[in-house]
Formats: structure tokens, sequence, C-alpha cells
């Protein structure tokens, strides 16, 4: 009589419960490999940009005037600022470099990428995080900002508008034998030149209008310089002789002729500037 046995068969079958488990293990293994991976990556991003925000921050405490066009460059911290020195500061995980860049910008201010005008009151601000894996792959968080000088603009782009800059005197404004109009000051605010293009009188009388000085300049004249000709009535636009106030500098208009008796009447002024602003004066009366 023969006797079957499954001791063959449970030998076959525990090698194969081991083999599994042994894949099992390893696919664990892996799995708790990628995912540590997985966690140092994120946490590596995190941080690149917990950094690269710091950055950049930084560099928008450094004064306008001290950050020069660096590329690459780092933050160091003296005294109680920041400032930039050239180069990339290079850590145990993160490569840290800031850069700062030209801002170009067409006529009209906008900033465009090649084929503009250096604009001497922005500029372009970049932090940079970097970093290689246990991978061997590189990875990058990059932060751009743009700059400007608020508080001193040095080109047209940011600058007050002329109209802004002026301020406008009439205190001891008065009528020369009744006709000319004296003492009504211009004086220009601010850090640039500003260019009166048109002057427009009104007021409330039929008398017309002869010519105007400022200073010892005529700049518009029924016979000439200026635009148009002959005697003008109110709240006619009178395209003068371009006249540049200089930065700082007051004015006066110490001669509005007009044809007829003026004492008593009212009158407002507006000026248009080269820039393309206006400025009109609330009604003043001349004693």
């Amino acid at each position: 009589m023969r006797i079957k046995t499954n001791s063959g068969f449970v030998l076959l079958e525990a090698l194969i419960a081991v083999g599994l488990l042994i894949l099992f293990l390893g696919s664990l293994g892996t799995l708790f490999l990628l995912n540590l991976r997985g966690t140092s990556l994120i946490s590596n991003a995190n941080q690149a940009d917990l950094l690269a925000r710091g950055n950049l921050e930084a560099l928008r405490t450094v004064d306008f005037d001290d950050l020069a066009l660096i590329n690459p460059a780092h933050l160091v911290f003296s005294g109680a600022s920041w400032t930039t020195a050239a180069g990339s500061e290079t850590g145990e995980v993160f490569t840290k470099t800031v850069r700062v860049k030209e801002v170009q910008r067409d006529a009209g201010c906008n900033v465009v990428a090649s084929g503009g005008t250096a604009d001497p009151d922005s500029k372009f601000i970049e932090s940079e995080v970097s970093w290689t894996d246990a991978l061997d792959r590189n990875h990058q968080t990059l932060l751009i900002g743009l700059i400007t000088r608020w508080d001193d603009p040095q080109g047209p782009c940011f600058a007050p508008s002329a109209a802004a800059n002026l301020v406008f005197h009439i205190d001891g404004t008065w009528w020369y034998g009744h006709k000319q109009l004296r003492e009504v000051y211009l004086e220009n605010t601010g850090s640039s030149p500003i260019i009166i293009s048109f002057v427009t009188f009104a007021w409330d009388n039929e008398n017309e209008i002869e010519q105007v000085f400022i200073n010892s300049t005529k700049i518009w004249s029924k016979t000439g310089p200026g635009s148009p000709s002959g005697d003008q009535h109110s709240g006619t636009r009178l395209d003068v002789q371009d006249y540049s106030i200089n930065s700082g500098t007051t004015v006066n208009m110490n001669k509005t002729q007009f044809e007829g008796y003026m004492n008593g009447s009212t009158l407002t002024l507006t000026l248009e500037f080269s820039d393309g602003s206006i400025f009109t004066s609330a009604p003043f009366t001349p004693y």
C-alpha cells in the first residue's frame, strides 16, 4: 500500500511565501525610500521658497542708489542693513543668488524686453534658491520683483507732472494803469524744468487781451510771437512761445496787457505744459 505525502508541496508553498514576503518587504522599502525622498523634496522646496522670499524682501530694503546692477550677487547683512556683494552664496544644501537688472521702457513708459530706453528709476530684482536632490536632480525657486524710485525720480516716467509741481501765487496781484495785470508768480517746486506751451486767460467783461510777458520775455502778443494773431477775447487758447521754468525757480508774469479798463474783473488762468498736464487756477480778482 502506498502512502501519499504532501511534504514536497508544503516546502514549495513555504518557498513561495518567503519569496512573496521578500518582494513585499522590498516594495515596502522602496515605498519608504520614495516617501522619504518625496518628503525631503517637499521640505527643501518649502524651505527654498521661504529663503527666496526673504531675500527678495531684503533686497527691497536696500537703498535704490545702492542697488548696483550685479548678476550674480548675494546678500550681506552689515551693521543694521542689507547690502549686496558679487557672487552666489553656497551652503550645505542651498545656493542663494540675487540679481539686480536693468529695466527698459518704451516711449509710453511701458516695460519692454528690448529696444527701449534704460529707466533710471526702475530695477528688476531677482531671488533664486537652487539645490540638488539625492538623485542628483537640480531644482530651483525663482522670484522676480520690480522696484521704483518714487521719492526722487530722475527720468520722465515717474516724475510728478509739471502741473503738479506748479504753485500759483496771486497775493499781491494788481492792475497797473487799469489795463496791465502785474505780480502773478509761478513757482516750480519740482526737480526738473517745466515748460509752458499754452496760456488761456478767462475774464468777465468784453475787453480783449493784447500781450503776455513772463519776466522780461514776451511769450505772446497780438503781433507775435505766438498765435493766434490780433486781440483775443476771453477764453482764447494762446499758443505761446515755449517758456521754461527751472527747478526751484519762481517767475513773474509781470505784464499781461488788455485793451481796456479791467479794474474789478475776476479772472482764471489755465496753463498747459509740454508734458500734456494742465493747471487751472481758482478765480481771482486783482486789486
